[in-house]
């Protein structure tokens, strides 16, 4: 629980509303999870952290428009979780565990994304809905997820 109150102080340095959950990733089928290799053997929990992108729109009419703005604010909520995994990650090695911040870069194979959204589903941060490659729904808000893997017993 010490480490939940100082893991949300070093998100609420960078965002007021966000998602914070904490997932054992070994509970995960191995068929999920054999792309990542042993990196999961060597980091069995996660930190998932999910910043609001933007409100989902029904309305088609304006979609151009609410995409560039979706694609600008995706943007900076990206820079802060890069901020704020690499602070959890700095918070765990001072307590002498491995940590590792999953990058926010995407591959042609999606491979982080995936464990961005695995993490989060695993921590239980509601409903994780595909809208599209690039973004998820949690309830009516498109949430940007960011992720640090650790072996601290969370």
């Amino acid at each position: 629980m010490q480490f939940e109150n100082l893991a949300r102080k070093t998100i609420e340095n960078e965002c007021e509303d966000y998602y914070f959950g904490i997932a054992d990733l070994s509970t995960v089928q191995k068929s999920e999870t054999q792309k990542y290799g042993s990196l999961l053997d060597a980091y069995p929990n996660a930190i998932s952290i999910g910043l609001t992108i933007f409100p989902k729109i029904s309305h088609k009419s304006h979609q151009s428009e609410y995409e560039k703005i979706y694609n600008d604010t995706k943007k900076v909520t990206d820079g802060k979780l890069d901020i704020i995994t690499a602070n959890l990650s700095e918070l765990l090695q001072k307590n002498a565990y491995a940590a590792f911040p999953v990058p926010k870069i995407e591959t042609n194979e999606k491979l982080f994304l995936y464990l961005h959204k695995m993490a989060a589903k695993m921590a239980g941060l509601d409903r994780i809905e595909k809208d599209s490659p690039n973004r998820t729904l949690n309830g009516d808000n498109y949430v940007n997820w960011g992720t640090v893997l650790t072996n601290a017993p969370l």
